[in-house]
């Protein structure tokens, strides 16, 4: 994992052997994914909360595994320092445990939002990456439809794909074709334990709303990351599921047939 600090970034160029690396097919993709994965040009991934920036991120990480991104041709995540206050930064051996090789991410980190902004200009028509973001908290008037219609039209014309990352944000008009909004889901079980594992945390989930697409329709998806196979697949929504209710050795148990009810409503005065 390389980073680069600072305002000053060199131009990528690619070597006269690279090739991009296409993503191994996937049969349980469905539209909104597969619009994501074979997208050339800008995606917009939010997450309307700060919190929920981590699972932004993590679909954005499984993205780029999706588009064949290492260490010869890198993932470009281009972040602002006031974001990383309150999202963090990339951790490596987190990465590891999610499937992603840190040796196949460059990481550049500004001060100014202008220099993330040029930062990404310039990842956006180069030939050397597999994929770049940019990370940017909330919705600053340089991304707005005219700054990110640059951004858009240098990433399809070098056929890059370029995801906009934006923590705290809402939904706005922007040049991209493309917008998800994305929450962390309810993992399932680890299943190839059986009955055992159903007690187990297992795969990453994310719920994903599709806002924007190319066909103008919103629907939502669930998607599980794999992080052995590096493999995305939709899930079907089911119940969640909900904790049983707590004995107790003076009360009734309310799961019972015939219990009372046990809750009231206490009142208290006004504070004068």
């Amino acid at each position: 994992m390389a980073a680069i600090l600072g305002t000053s970034l060199h131009r990528l160029e690619a070597p006269a052997a690279a090739t991009p690396e296409a993503p191994a097919s996937e049969g349980s993709e469905r539209p909104g994914l597969a619009e994501a994965l074979s997208s050339e040009g800008l995606t917009e991934i939010h997450a309307t909360q700060t919190r929920g920036g981590g699972s932004a991120a993590g679909l954005v990480l499984a993205l780029a595994s999706r588009l064949g991104a290492t260490a010869r041709r890198p993932l470009l995540w281009i972040s602002q320092g006031f974001g990383l206050h309150e999202a963090g930064r990339l951790y490596a051996p987190g990465l590891l445990a999610f499937g992603f090789d840190p040796g196949g991410l460059v990481q550049v980190e500004t001060d100014r939002l202008e220099e993330a902004v040029w930062a990404a200009e310039e990842a956006a028509r180069s030939s050397v990456v597999a994929c770049a973001v940019l990370e940017i908290r909330g919705n600053p008037r340089k991304l707005s439809l005219d700054g990110t219609r640059r951004l858009h039209v240098r990433a399809r014309a070098a056929g890059v794909p370029l995801f906009l990352l934006r923590q705290g944000a809402v939904p706005e008009p922007t040049a991209a074709p493309l917008r998800l909004r994305v929450e962390g889901g309810a993992a399932l079980g680890v299943q190839a334990l059986g009955p055992a594992g159903e007690r187990l945390i297992g795969h990453p989930v994310f719920s994903v709303a599709v806002e924007k697409s190319r066909d103008g329709r919103a629907r939502r998806l669930l998607l599980e990351w794999n992080p052995h196979d590096r493999r995305l697949q939709t899930l079907e929504p089911g119940p969640l599921p909900v904790a049983a209710l707590p004995l107790s050795s003076h009360r009734p148990d309310p799961s019972r047939e015939g219990a009372r009810e046990t809750a009231g409503i206490l009142s208290f005065r006004h504070a004068s």
